[in-house]
């Protein structure tokens, strides 16, 4: 397996549990996608059914009267999902913001098959009430709130007061990637960039853009925190960033030369707190600089993975799934 390192930490991630375990579990399940957030995992089979795991040990959040309101780990259903058959599923990422301890990110959302979105979990903020369209084809999630890419290229957010959408308006969009501190796009061009929202008490103000945007034409965008890389068509790497690191953010913006070799290119990225994992055209991981949650113990050729900085989960091509990590609450235990 190749690995290329590719991340730089540009957010502290405070301290993981010494006692971490690694799982892999490789199911005969046939499945196609998958979406992990550290507490709670979920993945879609072939068929389009799909299945969540996790939770497990946490409070319940029943009713307000169980405190969980001012308490982040706590069971909001986001392991419920609802009947249907789905296309995609993401789950709100616990280190999109705030370092994992928030309040708002126990949800998670799919694009059925025949375009609607459907949201089950925490919904405080209006998260998992998505709008009743039946034309997307994607979704992104983060902390209390969540995005849709439509067919037409137009993007629709709701939950957190609605403000997420900035920057979206106006353009069209082959993909999307939101953080709760960033929102990026593909537009149909294939250029990208991304904008600064008002999340953060520190750091550019709302709006401060990557203009001009990185050179190239691409195919998939990975974001955390304030960094974000996209892949283009070529397999190569460009990189933005807000954040220097030791406390100290950036005037400008940073970019960051394509650092995969030609003959190994990327096909996709995960990034979690500004670290990132490739998914390599010739279907091996690069899982190398998870910063001692995820070690190197996901050999094989795989097509489609999700990282969270806690766990990365992916499928192979012959549809097994594999999880490992810290794997807490239950989140690498695969469904038979």
């Amino acid at each position: 397996m190749t690995l290329h390192l590719i991340g730089w930490a540009l957010l502290s991630l405070g301290c993981h549990d010494p006692k971490a375990t690694d799982s892999s579990n490789l199911d005969p399940v046939v499945w196609k996608s998958v979406s992990t957030n550290g507490w709670a995992t979920c993945g879609i089979r072939t068929d389009g059914t799909i299945a969540c795991w996790g939770n497990e040990g946490l409070k319940p959040a029943e009713s307000p009267e169980s405190g969980c309101e001012d308490y982040p780990r706590c069971d909001w259903g986001s392991a419920n999902p609802p009947d249907a058959n789905f296309a995609q599923v993401e789950m709100a990422n616990l280190a999109g913001g705030w370092g994992g301890e928030s309040f708002h990110h126990s949800f998670a959302c799919g694009v059925t098959t025949d375009g609607h979105i459907l949201c089950w979990g925490q919904n405080d903020l209006g998260q998992a009430t998505p709008p009743e369209d039946s034309d997307f084809t994607q979704v992104s999630v983060m902390e209390g709130a969540a995005c849709g890419l439509q067919s037409d290229g137009t993007v629709t957010c709701w939950g957190s007061s609605g403000f997420y959408g900035s920057g979206f308006e106006g353009k069209t969009y082959a993909f999307i990637e939101t953080t709760g501190t960033l929102n990026c796009g593909i537009e149909m061009d294939g250029t990208w960039s991304c904008w600064k929202l008002s999340t953060l008490p520190y750091g550019p103000d709302e709006g401060t853009v990557s203009d001009p945007p990185p050179d190239g034409t691409f195919r998939r965008i990975g974001a955390s925190g304030d960094a974000a890389c996209a892949v283009d068509t070529s397999g190569a790497l460009s990189c933005i960033g807000f954040w220097k690191g030791s406390g100290e953010y950036l005037d400008d913006r940073l970019y960051c030369e394509p650092v995969v070799d030609p003959s190994q290119p990327a096909k996709d990225i995960e990034m979690g707190v500004a670290n990132a994992i490739l998914l390599m055209e010739d279907g091996s991981i690069d899982e190398s600089i998870a910063i001692g949650v995820v070690d190197d113990v996901l050999p094989g050729t795989w097509s489609h993975m999700s990282y969270s900085v806690y766990n990365l989960c992916a499928v192979s091509t012959d549809g097994a799934l594999s999880c490992t990590g810290t794997c807490s609450y239950g989140s690498c235990e695969v469904p038979e």
